[in-house]
């Protein structure tokens, strides 16, 4: 059984790393627990980007332009 501090631990690596994806204008877009490595310390690694883009954002931009202009 997973105790709390862990799922915590667990959590935060995963924010960690999908705030650095976001940062970098790209979203993942296949997140699932066969994307979620495990190094040997014990930390959380997001994997498989082969779904990704950063379209996703684009079209954000897009869409909060036209929602300006008006």
């Amino acid at each position: 059984m997973i105790q709390e501090n862990q799922i915590w631990k667990i959590a935060f690596h995963l924010a960690s790393g999908l705030n650095t994806i976001h940062g970098l204008k790209y979203a993942h877009r296949d997140l699932k627990p066969e994307n979620i490595l495990v190094s040997l310390e014990g930390n959380f690694k997001i994997a498989d980007f082969s779904s990704s883009t950063n379209r996703f954002f684009e079209n954000i931009n897009n869409h909060v332009k036209k929602i300006k202009l008006k």
